[in-house]
């Protein structure tokens, strides 16, 4: 089984703005450009997606019925640097966690570069490969929906 960095998810986005608009953008307002329809565990039942911004915090959903369902928690919290999130891939307690770091790095005054890099995937076994890989092409569609929402209006 491949295990360490070969594991691991990296995508790496360029965004023309400010490192602070970007990390802004990404973690304020989430819930505004997050995939819901593709990208959630109740889809057309959630109401909202949220991301508590600090050490602690939560992202979860929210569906009509006012239930959440803890999606991750904020490991480390760097405005406007990065974060770190514990990360669990389905609503099983039991489930292994991943983790995700994001990180926001100026080019210059008006380009952010974005890594993200998602790991922890050896911890499935042999599902490893293929739930590592759903999550690879699921990113590419979750920063299409992020590079989307940072283009002005």
């Amino acid at each position: 089984m491949e295990t360490g960095t070969t594991m691991r998810v990296h995508k790496q986005i360029v965004i023309d703005r400010s490192r602070e608009d970007t990390f802004r953008i990404f973690t304020e307002e989430f819930g505004s450009w997050w995939p819901i329809s593709t990208h959630s565990i109740h889809e057309a039942d959630v109401t909202e997606v949220v991301l508590e911004g600090q050490e602690g915090g939560r992202i979860y959903e929210r569906t009509a019925d006012g239930n959440e369902f803890e999606w991750g928690t904020i490991l480390e919290w760097d405005a406007p640097s990065g974060f770190t999130v514990s990360w669990k891939p389905n609503l099983d307690p039991d489930a292994h966690r991943t983790t995700w770091v994001v990180r926001f790095e100026a080019i210059d005054d008006e380009k952010t570069r974005v890594d993200l890099i998602h790991s922890g995937w050896e911890n499935f076994g042999e599902e490893a490969k293929a739930t590592r890989s759903g999550y690879d092409t699921g990113w590419d569609i979750v920063l299409a929906d992020f590079i989307s929402a940072t283009q002005p209006a």
